[in-house]
């Protein structure tokens, strides 16, 4: 807060002083630059923590991060049709690359879609799978039979 502080009143100064501005061109011109540089000074701060984050995580699970990430953002298909959604919003907003961020939220929300009916189609599956195996009962399965053998002897 005082940095930026200390930046907007800075860049009021030289923008009156040095570039010969109005009090308003200066203040606006200079409080978007300080919001600006607030803003990507933060970028590695978030790129540190997340990394920090993952090595925890790593350390406590004891599995490869390949597999804890994919078992974590693609394991719920909520989590695949939440960031499809976000991905499409994206590609609205203007100066954005349209295409390849519908490219992808489509591609997330048609993954998020079909990992959704997954487990339909697998109990659907299961269920099939009981009336074969109840049809293929037959009498000699549900009751034990023994062959009886009787021989007859002659003297």
């Amino acid at each position: 807060m005082l940095i930026n502080g200390i930046n907007i009143l800075g860049g009021f100064i030289i923008g009156i002083a040095m570039r010969g501005m109005t009090f308003q061109d200066a203040l606006s011109s200079y409080t978007i630059l300080t919001i600006g540089d607030g803003l990507v000074s933060q970028i590695p701060a978030l790129i540190i923590s997340i990394a920090a984050g993952l090595v925890v995580t790593r350390s406590a699970a004891g599995t490869s991060l390949d597999l804890q990430i994919k078992t974590q953002l693609l394991g719920n298909p909520r989590v695949l049709g939440t960031v499809s959604g976000v991905v499409i919003l994206f590609s609205i907003i203007p100066g954005m690359p349209t295409i390849p961020f519908l490219i992808i939220g489509i591609v997330l929300g048609v993954s998020s879609y079909i990992k959704n009916k997954k487990p339909v189609i697998d109990e659907i599956e299961n269920v099939e799978e009981m009336l074969k195996k109840k049809q293929k009962k037959t009498l000699k399965n549900i009751y034990k039979l023994t062959l009886l053998k009787l021989k007859l002897v002659m003297v």
